[in-house]
């Protein structure tokens, strides 16, 4: 959760051959700000790591939680679930509107 500044999520650009590989190229893939909650689902979900990165754009504080405790929560609180699934539609949404 971003309680405040603005994170960007972004991927490298696979460079050719002919391309100064000194220059990292990357594209960004939206800007998430205070309010919001940003992670990568294949990632979380599947406990992988990602080609996709995510930065600090300015100060920014964070809050966090592991997957392990989501799961816990979720056994331990039913009613979480719902509240997961809405935010995990609500960032369905909008990735949606980026694409």
């Amino acid at each position: 959760f971003i309680e405040h500044g603005i994170l960007r999520e972004f991927s490298y650009i696979d460079q050719d051959q002919d391309q100064d590989q000194d220059q990292d190229q990357t594209i960004t893939h939206w800007l998430m700000a205070e309010g919001n909650f940003q992670y990568l689902v294949e990632s979380f979900l599947e406990q992988t790591a990602s080609k996709i990165a995510v930065e600090a754009i300015e100060k920014t504080k964070l809050w966090a939680i592991s997957k392990a405790d989501v799961d816990k929560l979720y056994a331990e609180i039913p009613a979480l679930n719902f509240i997961g699934r809405l935010l995990t539609e609500n960032y369905l949404k909008k990735y949606e509107v980026y694409i």
